[in-house]
């Protein structure tokens, strides 16, 4: 791809050559986070006990499809390129959000089975824990 582009003559075609390639990778780079996301969240809103939110899933699994659509479109000739970026930004605040989501359940979790390790009185030499 690359070399019949650069042969051609000058830094333009060179140039011309390392952006369509960019673009391609770009775009199927693009297909396979939105495949990814969308595996991720439809698990996630079918678990039994989910820690994302549903809509939070939802909103993602539509997010991932709009730039799969975007990507597809690209490669067929047509100009998506604001739903490809579009897709990209909302998929950032949806993995963010859901992010959020996961770290408060941890914290929940851990504050919920957390025992305090016994420790030797303080006029003891060491403090270490006691087995």
């Amino acid at each position: 791809m690359l070399g019949p582009a650069a042969a051609l003559g000058g830094p333009q075609a060179a140039f011309s050559g390392f952006k369509r390639l960019f673009d391609v990778l770009f775009a199927l780079s693009t297909i396979t986070y939105g495949l990814g996301g969308i595996s991720t969240l439809w698990s996630e809103a079918q678990a039994s006990s989910p820690v994302v939110s549903k809509a939070i899933c939802y909103i993602g699994i539509i997010v991932g499809a709009a730039g799969i659509v975007g990507s597809l479109g690209y490669f067929l000739g047509v100009n998506l390129a604001l739903l490809i970026g579009g897709a990209i930004g909302a998929s950032a605040v949806v993995f963010t959000v859901a992010g959020i989501q996961i770290a408060r359940a941890a914290r929940k979790a851990l504050r919920t089975t957390e025992k305090p390790i016994p420790m030797m009185p303080r006029n003891s030499m060491f403090r270490s824990p006691i087995d």
